[in-house]
């Protein structure tokens, strides 16, 4: 039964240990200009998926002029 609990915690660890690895994550953000063409820009991003989500979503903004909208595209 000790061995059976000890896979367990060992397993649940290891779960936790990948699920929060920083990888490289694509950042791709477009700019929608009122008048125009859309532009592209792609960035990558070296952190954990809910930290390079935060990252790329700094990089919304909406005025007057133009739109910008950022994802994560992995």
């Amino acid at each position: 039964m000790k061995k059976i609990t000890a896979i367990i915690v060992f397993s649940a660890m290891g779960l936790v240990t990948l699920s929060s690895c920083k990888k490289e994550h694509t950042c791709e953000c477009t700019t929608t200009p009122t008048t125009g063409s859309s532009t592209t820009k792609k960035t990558v991003i070296n952190d954990t998926k809910k930290g390079a989500e935060a990252e790329c979503d700094k990089g919304d903004s909406k005025s007057a002029t133009e739109e910008v909208d950022c994802e994560i595209n992995d």
